[in-house]
């Protein structure tokens, strides 16, 4: 069973990636990217069919590898929801200073290994 299973998946996995490239050579031409565009245009200003073409812009986004990474976080219930709040704004100024020196100080770490 777990064998089937196995192949199963890579057969899926193949298919996704065979459409990816499929969909990636459709939306290299300029022309269907202007489509699309046009087509997102119209239905933010139409709205008449509740968001389907955002969704199928959503999906076509998605499945080439361009989906943007969430990171937003909920703060728990007695947290602050940025950690940062108690700071001054001179502590906030000083904490940036010290993490600037920290990178200078490992770029120039990296280039004398490099160099």
């Amino acid at each position: 069973m777990g064998r089937k299973g196995g192949l199963a998946s890579g057969a899926a996995r193949r298919r996704r990636k065979t459409l990816r490239e499929e969909l990636l050579a459709i939306l290299s031409d300029t022309d269907a990217q202007q489509k699309v565009s046009a087509a997102l245009v119209q239905e933010a200003i139409g709205g008449n069919r509740a968001g389907s073409v955002a969704r199928a812009f959503e999906i076509l986004r998605d499945t080439i590898g361009e989906k943007p990474v969430e990171r937003l976080r909920q703060a728990e219930p007695g947290e602050d929801a940025w950690p940062f709040a108690a700071l001054s704004t001179q502590e906030l100024r000083q904490m940036v200073a010290e993490a600037e020196a920290e990178q200078a100080e490992m770029s120039r770490g990296e280039a004398e290994t490099d160099g």
